[in-house]
């Protein structure tokens, strides 16, 4: 590490190499929380981090190949970039991990991936929040109301799913089609039941 640093020092490095670096720390030291905390603590590294790559490292302190977070890094690059302070409270905002957008009609791959991240990122914040897709079964995005005449369209012929269409107004607008998804009051509008149950939520917005 001693070497490592020197070279940080020395030598004019771009900021992609030092991002890098740090990347593969996290990576390659997971319990050895003082790796990580020595690195942040050069000057050099500071600088370039909280200027350009906050957002990004954070990113790398979070996520890992077994989905596990590295808490003491996330830590140290939120003082880093000064986000830190005795009267400021921290939220963690949780969007959209409902059933639906899993493993049901508008799933993303691997989606069920982020709730491990999410479960032991918990502990680390005062707040959390989360949000839901919350629509009604009669939804102006849906294929099957487009499909059904219950929103009319300009060209009756433009029903592709995933495609943007123009609904009949006044006023007109565009709209693009989606499978019926988050129907309030369907099993597909649930939060996953695998989000821990240690996670106390301070509000939840249906949108």
């Amino acid at each position: 590490m001693e070497a490592l640093l020197k070279t940080v020092k020395e030598k004019n490095l771009q900021a992609e190499t030092i991002v890098s670096i740090f990347h593969d720390i996290c990576s390659a030291s997971k319990t050895e929380n003082g790796t990580t905390a020595m690195f942040l603590a050069e000057p050099k590294v500071k600088s370039i981090l909280a200027r350009n790559y906050l957002v990004e490292v954070a990113l790398e302190c979070v996520t890992g190949d077994n989905n596990t977070i590295h808490t003491p890094s996330l830590l140290a690059l939120l003082q880093l970039g000064g986000l830190l302070t005795r009267n400021r409270r921290y939220a963690l905002i949780i969007v959209d991990v409902q059933n639906d957008f899993i493993s049901g009609s508008l799933a993303v791959g691997e989606g069920d991936q982020v709730v491990p991240v999410i479960n032991n990122l918990g502990s680390s914040f005062d707040i959390i929040y989360k949000t839901a897709d919350w629509h009604p079964s009669d939804h102006i995005s849906f294929h099957s109301n487009v499909c059904s005449g219950h929103h009319p369209l300009e060209n009756p012929a433009d029903t592709k799913m995933f495609e943007t269409v123009k609904v009949k107004g006044p006023p007109s607008l565009n709209q693009t089609l989606w499978p019926d998804h988050c129907v309030q009051g369907s099993k597909g509008g649930v939060f996953l039941f695998s989000l821990s149950s240690s996670l106390v939520f301070s509000l939840s917005l249906s949108l």
